[in-house]
C-alpha cells in the first residue's frame, strides 16, 4: 500500500473518533426571543409599566393603556431591537426628574436598543414639560442602538446625569444612534449632545437657548450631520459655539445649512477645539452654508470667529478641512460696530469655497475655486422644498456653478453627492452652459424628480462602549 493511500486510512479512521463539541442528540440551541413592537395608544398620560419584562406595554393589570413611558420601559426590559410607534398626537412628559436611569421619571433613559417610529415631525411631538421635570428628554446609554425618525422632541431641559461632559435638554447620546426627519426645537441648555456614534439625516435643530445652545460633539464622539439645518439658537452663557460645539472628536457635515446661531463668546455657527491629546478633533464641511452667524453677542468684545471659530486655546491644533462651501455675511457684535467675521483660525480648503471676509482666518491648503471679497447673494432660510429648510443661491450669486467641476465630494475618501439638501438633483446647470456643482447647501436652478430619490443614508452604525 502506498504511503498517500496509508495516510488519507488513517486520518479517516482518526476523525471517526474525533470527539464533537455538541453531543448528536443535543436540542438545538434556543433561538433569540422574537423583537416585539409595542404601539402607543394614549396621550393622555405619562405612567409607568406595571411589570417591565413581560411583554405587555400597559400601566395596570389589563387596562391595555400603552404610555410612551411604558413602552420605553418594556423595550428596556425586554431583549432584542424591539419598536416603538408613536402615532400623530403630542406627548408630554409629567414626572418630575430624580436623575435616576430607569425611565421612571424624568427622561426617558433607553438601555436596550429599539427603533422609535413617529408619524411624521409634524404630527408626532413629544415635549419634555421642562417646567414641571425639570429633565430632558432621551438618554441613549453606552452599547444601545436607537433609530428614531419622523418626530419631533421639544421643551426640554439639562438633567444632571453621572459622567456627562456637557448639557443637552433633547438628547444626551452615549450609544449608537441615527436620527432621520427629526426636529429638535426650543430645549433648553442645548437640544443634543453625543458621545457616542450619530448620524443626523434631514433634522431641524432650530431655537434652543440657555447657557449653552449648541448642537454638541465631545468626548471622543463620532457624527455625521447630513441635509439638516440648524439655525436660530443661541447661547446666552459663558460657553462656546452658537450652532454647533465640535469639541474632542470627529464630525463630518455635508448638504446642511448653519445660520442665524448666536453666541456670547467663539463660533456664532460653529466652535472647534480640541482638549485631550486621546480625543483628536477633526471637522469636515462638504457643501455646506455657514451665513448670517453672530459671535460677540453681548457685544463685550471676547468672542471671535462669527461663522467658524478653530480654537488652539488649549495647546492642541484641530484639523478643519472645507470643500465646496460658503462662508459668508458672519459677524461679530449686533448693533455697536459689528464687524465681518467669517471664521478665525486655520482652516484647510479642498477648493472651491466661498469665503466672503478672510480677516482673521488662515485658509490653507488648495486653493484652486475659492472666492474671496464677494457678497454670496443668498435667500432668506425658507422652505424652499425638501424636508428642511434651506437659503438657495439667488440668481446673481457667483456660488452658482463654481464648485469642484469635477463633482461635489461627499466625503474624504472619494464618494460624490448626487443630491443637494433638499434630495433635488446635483449638479445642475445654473447658467453657465455646463452642469456643474454649486458651492454650499442648496443647488441653483435644480429641481425634484418624480418619485424624488429614495434616501441614500446609512442607517448601520457600529455598537461601541464608552
Amino acid at each position: 500500500m502506498n504511503t498517500t493511500l496509508l495516510f488519507i486510512l488513517l486520518l479517516i479512521f482518526v476523525g471517526t473518533y474525533i470527539p464533537t463539541t455538541q453531543p448528536v442528540n443535543a436540542a438545538p440551541a434556543a433561538a433569540a426571543p422574537a423583537a416585539l413592537t409595542f404601539t402607543i395608544n394614549t396621550s393622555l398620560a405619562d405612567a409607568v409599566d406595571i411589570n417591565p419584562g413581560d411583554g405587555i406595554c400597559e400601566t395596570a393589570p389589563g387596562n391595555n393603556a400603552c404610555t410612551l413611558r411604558a413602552a420605553v420601559m418594556e423595550s428596556n426590559a425586554y431583549p432584542g431591537m424591539d419598536t416603538v410607534i408613536i402615532p400623530a398626537g403630542t406627548y408630554y412628559l409629567t414626572i418630575a426628574s430624580t436623575a435616576e436611569n430607569y425611565a421612571l421619571d424624568g427622561d426617558l433613559d433607553l438601555t436596550d436598543s429599539v427603533t422609535i417610529l413617529g408619524a411624521g415631525a409634524a404630527e408626532t411631538i413629544i415635549d419634555g414639560n421642562r417646567d414641571v421635570t425639570n429633565g430632558r428628554i432621551f438618554h441613549i446609554f453606552s452599547g444601545v442602538y436607537v433609530h428614531m425618525s419622523h418626530l419631533t422632541l421639544r421643551n426640554g431641559t439639562h438633567e444632571v446625569t453621572s459622567g456627562s461632559s456637557g448639557t443637552s435638554g433633547g438628547i444626551m447620546n452615549r450609544g449608537a444612534l441615527t436620527l432621520e426627519y427629526v426636529r429638535l426645537l426650543d430645549n433648553q441648555e442645548g437640544g443634543f449632545l453625543n458621545d457616542g456614534v450619530a448620524e443626523l439625516n434631514a433634522v431641524t435643530y432650530a431655537n434652543h437657548t440657555g447657557g449653552f445652545a449648541a448642537l454638541t460633539n465631545t468626548g471622543g464622539g463620532t457624527l455625521t450631520i447630513r441635509s439638516s439645518t440648524i439655525n436660530n439658537n443661541n447661547s446666552s452663557g459663558f460657553s462656546h459655539g452658537g450652532g454647533i460645539n465640535a469639541s474632542n472628536g470627529v464630525i463630518t457635515i455635508i448638504n446642511s445649512t448653519i445660520t442665524y446661531n448666536q453666541t456670547r463668546l467663539d463660533g456664532g455657527g460653529i466652535y472647534i477645539a480640541q482638549s485631550a491629546s486621546n480625543f483628536p478633533t477633526t471637522v469636515y464641511l462638504y457643501n455646506v452654508t455657514v451665513a448670517d452667524n453672530v459671535a460677540d453677542s453681548d457685544e463685550n468684545d471676547t468672542g471671535v470667529g462669527g461663522g467658524i471659530m478653530v480654537s488652539t486655546f488649549s495647546g492642541y491644533i484641530p484639523t478643519v478641512y472645507m470643500h465646496n462651501s460658503i462662508a459668508a455675511n458672519n459677524r461679530l457684535r449686533f448693533f455697536t460696530n459689528p464687524m465681518e467675521s467669517d471664521c478665525a483660525g486655520t482652516i484647510t480648503s479642498g477648493g472651491y469655497n466661498l469665503v466672503k471676509t478672510l480677516a482673521g482666518c488662515d485658509l490653507t491648503g488648495v486653493t484652486t475655486g475659492n472666492l474671496t471679497n464677494v457678497y454670496p447673494h443668498l435667500t432668506n432660510l425658507l422652505d424652499n422644498g425638501g424636508a428642511t429648510r434651506t437659503r438657495l443661491p439667488t440668481s446673481l450669486s457667483p456660488a452658482i456653478d463654481a464648485g469642484n467641476p469635477a463633482g461635489c465630494a461627499s466625503d474624504h475618501v472619494g464618494g460624490m453627492l448626487t443630491t443637494d439638501q433638499r434630495a433635488y438633483p446635483r449638479p445642475v446647470d445654473g447658467g453657465s452652459g455646463a452642469a456643474r456643482c454649486d458651492m454650499g447647501a442648496a443647488e441653483y436652478n435644480s429641481a425634484p424628480t418624480e418619485p424624488p430619490p429614495p434616501p441614500t443614508y446609512s442607517l448601520y452604525l457600529p455598537l461601541i462602549q464608552r
